[in-house]
């Protein structure tokens, strides 16, 4: 299968929104969260399929549009059965739906095509915006002393708002007013993600391979498992040659849900105390070199949008 093909994304995005709705309707709940659950059964961010239903990212990458077909394999759509009907009533059924289908499609692509015109005077806007600031953030607005004050650059702005955590370097008075005085800014530091690096197989992965100008996934009947516990399956591959391009050996960690949630906590606390270790070590760094001039430096440490942790 071509994960990257129209008709495949058709079918995903028509099947994804229709589960969408059918859970909403049948839970009682709204869009969003039948949304954000099915993203966790999948194994995908929210915004993953949220971007992908709304026309802002037209092809996901290729593991996610895995992920995508793997469950809807495993998940097909309802359809409810109806009784014996005569070929004359179910053709004009067939000439109804297709009608529907027809008008629907145009004005799908309409659509799409204005929220992609739309997304794209969004992000123009947004990135004046950033650069603006940016510049603003300067006294004297001159441009020429941005890199002379270390702002941040515009493209890097979205993360200073956005990101899962901060470490933020600041002033606070003078040392006989050290816990009165008001918290001035030095720099803050983002980490956009806490668990970016965290990858879940439910099976073993196909190899991703490109010929005539396509991606394209091939099953390999290499894989043997080497070992397996509680935590997973770890299953190994050796080197292999497809269509005279090689590939070199592969080991991964097969994983039940269940598995790869309790791996994701563990790796995100132990990111969140790497996290406030460097905190640390950046306090004792300007305490070891003297601190600040006429000021005591602290350091926060700030985490948005982790969940049971």
């Amino acid at each position: 299968m071509n994960l990257q093909s129209e008709k495949t994304l058709r079918f995903a995005k028509k099947a994804l929104e229709s589960h969408i709705v059918a859970m909403a309707a049948d839970k009682g709940i709204k869009i969003t969260k039948a949304r954000a659950q099915i993203a966790n059964d999948i194994g995908v961010d929210p915004s993953s399929i949220r971007q992908f239903l709304n026309g802002e990212v037209v092809k996901p990458a290729p593991k996610t549009m895995q992920k995508y077909v793997d469950w809807l394999g495993v998940n097909p759509e309802k359809v409810e059965k109806s009784g014996p009907e005569s070929k004359q009533e179910l053709r004009e059924q067939l000439d109804a739906v297709n009608e529907k289908l027809i008008d629907t499609e145009r004005r799908l692509r309409a659509s799409e095509a204005q929220i992609e015109s739309t997304r794209k005077r969004f992000v123009e806007k947004r990135e004046r915006v950033e650069e603006l600031e940016a510049l603003l953030a300067i006294d004297n607005h001159d441009p020429d002393l941005v890199d002379k004050y270390k702002i941040v650059h515009p493209d890097n702005a979205w993360w200073m708002e956005y990101s899962d955590a901060y470490i933020t370097i600041n002033t606070q008075g003078e040392e006989a007013d050290f816990h009165s005085g008001p918290k001035q800014r030095v720099c803050t530091i983002p980490i956009p993600n806490l668990n970016l690096s965290s990858t879940w197989h439910h099976k073993v992965p196909p190899i991703q391979t490109y010929k005539d100008g396509k991606w394209e996934m091939v099953e390999s009947d290499y894989w043997f498992l080497v070992d397996e516990d509680d935590k997973g399956q770890v299953w190994q591959r050796p080197n292999v040659d497809i269509d005279g391009q090689f590939y070199p050996s592969e080991t991964v960690l097969v994983e039940t849900r269940e598995q790869y949630s309790a791996r994701k906590k563990i790796e995100t606390q132990e990111h969140i105390a790497l996290l406030v270790d460097i905190a640390q070590r950046i306090g004792e760094l300007y305490a070891k070199c003297g601190g600040w001039p006429d000021n005591e430096v602290t350091v926060d440490v700030e985490i948005n949008n982790i969940e049971n942790i």
